[in-house]
């Protein structure tokens, strides 16, 4: 059966680098929820939220390093070494785009956003994307752990309906910022632009690696 033989396949080194993948994506999904906390109101001090994601994204970086030197050095087919250093390396974006959001909305607070505070509705607009990141996250962690080509398969395909919902609701947003730009101050419409793009970045990623998965999994069991 494909799948026993893959799962054998699967026991030591590709295994091992699979759940240092999914060790890494836990550590988004911690940035992610103390991201919404801070954008969201709920957290009375950002400048704890930014420092809570710089340690964790510190860990992802120690991680990543030890993954990727495992993977070199260990027994790893050749044929799927590069897309495994690839999923290393997405997974560890994803934590690194949730630094720089931190440190984005922390600096605007602390030193002011010209021509007022937060714009309500925008945050709203960007807390629905880190929604759906939550819960792409959460498939491309399922996808590592899944017991057969099927679900795999519907993982994926949930994960491209999540990026897909998830470019509609920045294009909105965009729209929206387009709409207020006459009553924001330049460095507001660059803050919420540069938010935009990264939590997109995210889901976009999150559809890489589950992409890739695929690839390695399919390589394995040829």
């Amino acid at each position: 059966m494909v799948l026993d033989r893959l799962r054998r396949l699967l026991v030591v080194g590709e295994r091992k680098a699979f759940q240092g993948i999914g060790e890494i994506l836990r550590i988004a999904k911690e940035s992610n929820t103390v991201m919404k906390s801070m954008l969201s109101g709920d957290s009375g001090d950002l400048k704890a939220g930014q420092e809570r994601i710089r340690l964790l994204e510190q860990k992802s970086d120690e991680l990543c390093f030890d993954i990727k030197s495992n993977v070199i050095n260990g027994a790893i087919s050749p044929s799927i070494q590069d897309n495994l250093l690839a999923c290393i390396e997405l997974a560890d974006d994803i934590v690194d785009a949730y630094h720089y959001a931190a440190r984005e909305v922390n600096r605007a607070a602390s030193l002011g956003l010209p021509g007022g505070a937060r714009v309500r509705e925008l945050d709203e607009t960007l807390l629905d994307m880190l929604e759906l990141a939550d819960r792409a996250l959460d498939m491309v962690s399922s996808m590592l752990e899944v017991e057969d080509s099927v679900g795999e398969g519907d993982f994926r395909r949930g994960i491209q309906k999540l990026e897909e919902e998830a470019d509609n609701v920045k294009d909105a947003g965009f729209d929206r910022l387009y709409a207020l730009s006459s009553s924001l101050h330049y460095t507001q419409f660059l803050h919420y632009t540069e938010l935009l793009h990264k939590f997109d970045d995210i889901l976009d990623a999150c559809e890489d690696i589950s992409d890739l998965i695929v690839q390695i999994t399919s390589s394995v069991s040829s």
